[in-house]
């Protein structure tokens, strides 16, 4: 396996009314990252404000520099129609809310929609993490990654690049970008380089 990672399936423990522990149905996944503790969990509608805040916090900047202004209409307009959690996972960090990651497991490849963290949460390797474990998961399916991303988010498209994403195209506003794994080669190298 190329990221060696623990998977814990936990069922969340809520008391009813009468003291009983509730089995809550989300499932999550975690393992140790560092000095951090980072999980991801199935989305559900509670989830739905905080992806909401995620979402600007982490386009507004770009939306700005690619579109000139941010419209929090129109931008409300987009995560409602994008809104699907069951296609969604909530990434926490030692506990907190952290972001989001939007992808689908498609027969031929794994699409990442979206990937989003809150600005204090950035920069500190997360992202690169959460997108590793989409990439072992590629690899133990056989199949790319592919995903997209806005033409002004050069910091995003860097770090694709470094993990070994390329580029097969555009459209007028993103950039087409996928990851194959080295199926066929001596072995497969996971981007970290642990195998």
């Amino acid at each position: 396996m190329c990221f060696g990672w623990m998977m814990i399936d936990i069922k969340k423990k809520k008391k009813g009314p009468n003291g009983m522990a509730i089995r809550h149905e989300k499932s999550e996944r975690s393992w140790q990252f560092g000095n951090m503790f980072l999980s991801l969990s199935s989305a559900t509608q509670e989830d739905k404000e905080f992806c909401r805040r995620v979402h600007h916090a982490a386009y507004r900047d770009v939306v700005v520099r690619q579109f000139g202004a941010w419209d929090e209409p129109l931008q409300n307009m987009f995560f409602e129609k994008k809104w699907a959690p069951a296609d969604l996972d909530m990434i926490q960090v030692n506990g907190k809310s952290a972001g989001c990651i939007c992808r689908k497991v498609l027969p031929d490849h794994i699409w990442i929609e979206e990937i989003q963290l809150m600005p204090e949460f950035q920069e500190r390797g997360i992202g690169s993490e959460i997108i590793k474990r989409q990439l072992n998961g590629a690899i133990r399916r056989g199949i790319p990654v592919r995903l997209q991303v806005l033409k002004a988010n050069d910091r995003a498209r860097e770090l694709y690049k470094r993990l070994g994403f390329q580029l097969t195209g555009e459209s007028e506003h993103h950039f087409l970008m996928e990851w194959r794994c080295n199926r066929g080669k001596d072995r497969d190298v996971a981007p970290d380089g642990r195998s």
